[in-house]
């Protein structure tokens, strides 16, 4: 019987041994993806129960963090007091940093005032909503019925009501047909 339990015990050590390998010591890495992902969505933000913004796009990302980004494209539509559109902001991606409360928007970044029928076109575009602002370092472009105003960094309400480019660099008039 000592013979039997002897061998019983060098192959569970054996086993033991076998099984410990080095690539299975290695942690799992923690997972960093979305955890939850939504098709064909629209989000209306309001505050003290007035529509402020609807936000659609073919995606939606949800990660652990809070942040959220929309791979596929999005769309943004800013209301005024009076609860009409007052500007559309369509962008290839976006995403919101929970952690910093910013929007960014990424890849042909228009944004178009509805009512004084303005437009701005850059390639990353950030909202603050704590600030009420719109701003990026990037090249940007501002139509404005015939004028045409370029330049390096803007910042603005985010109506585009009031707006700053941080280094013009030209202006000129579109013919209009």
């Amino acid at each position: 019987m000592k013979g039997l339990s002897r061998i019983f015990v060098y192959c569970f050590l054996c086993l033991l041994f076998v099984a410990c390998d080095e690539e299975n010591d290695k942690p799992i890495p923690p997972y960093t993806g979305p955890i939850i992902e939504t098709f064909e969505v629209q989000t209306l933000y309001s505050d003290s129960a007035k529509l402020k913004m609807r936000i659609t796009a073919p995606k939606q990302w949800q990660f652990q963090n809070g942040n959220i980004e929309y791979p596929e494209g999005v769309e943004v539509i800013f209301y005024n007091e009076q609860k009409q559109a007052r500007s559309r902001l369509t962008a290839l991606k976006g995403k919101y940093d929970k952690a910093t409360n910013l929007y960014t928007a990424t890849g042909k970044v228009v944004l178009k005032d509805l009512v004084e029928d303005k437009t701005l076109k850059t390639e990353v575009l950030h909202w603050s909503p704590h600030e009420k602002r719109i701003f990026t370092d990037n090249f940007v472009v501002i139509e404005s019925g015939n004028n045409v105003v370029k330049g390096e960094g803007f910042t603005a309400n985010q109506d585009l009501q009031y707006y700053k480019i941080l280094k013009p660099t030209g202006s000129g008039y579109i013919r209009r047909k």
